[in-house]
């Protein structure tokens, strides 16, 4: 199924969700490829964007609430103060994603790839990080309260004045 094709089923609901296809349809265009595209507040709260190519794309304080993003590539993107609590974001590529100030609190991140990424301010209390690569992230000033870093790779991975506990292995 082509990304316009996935987006075009989700005129079938209200009207809340025929706006939002409406305007993912006319940000994709011919390309099918939402890359490098500027949605800064966007409201995309519990949409299934799962296996899409966002790479680049600018969500800045968007809605993403309860959003499905599994296997979906969001290399570079902006995500800052984005509201990703309770998103599904297994086997995501985050690679040198900006995460700044973002709410991940019970987002599902199994799996998923964080090099590089940029997590400060962020809260991620409850999330669940399961077998994350973080290598060469960034976690400053954050809160991980009760969150799952069990299996993660955390080679230079960067802690600094973080919240917690951040437990970084399986307590034997």
């Amino acid at each position: 199924m082509t990304t316009i094709e996935k987006l075009n089923l989700l005129f079938g609901g209200d009207e809340k969700s025929k706006t939002q296809a409406r305007a993912l349809v006319e940000a994709v265009g011919q390309t099918g490829l939402l890359s490098m595209q500027d949605l800064p507040e966007a409201d995309l709260s519990k949409l299934d964007l799962s296996h899409m190519y966002l790479f680049g794309i600018g969500l800045h304080k968007a809605d993403l609430f309860g959003a499905n993003l599994t296997c979906t590539n969001l290399v570079g993107a902006d995500l800052r103060e984005a509201d990703l609590r309770g998103a599904d974001l297994t086997c995501a590529d985050l690679t040198d994603a900006d995460l700044t100030g973002a709410l991940l609190t019970c987002a599902n991140l199994e799996g998923a790839c964080l090099q590089g990424a940029k997590l400060h301010h962020t809260n991620c209390d409850v999330a669940n990080f399961c077998n994350a690569d973080f290598e060469g992230a960034g976690f400053t000033l954050a809160s991980a309260q009760l969150a799952n870093f069990s299996g993660s790779n955390v080679t230079d991975f960067q802690i600094n004045e973080c919240r917690g506990p951040v437990i970084l292995k399986e307590e034997r």
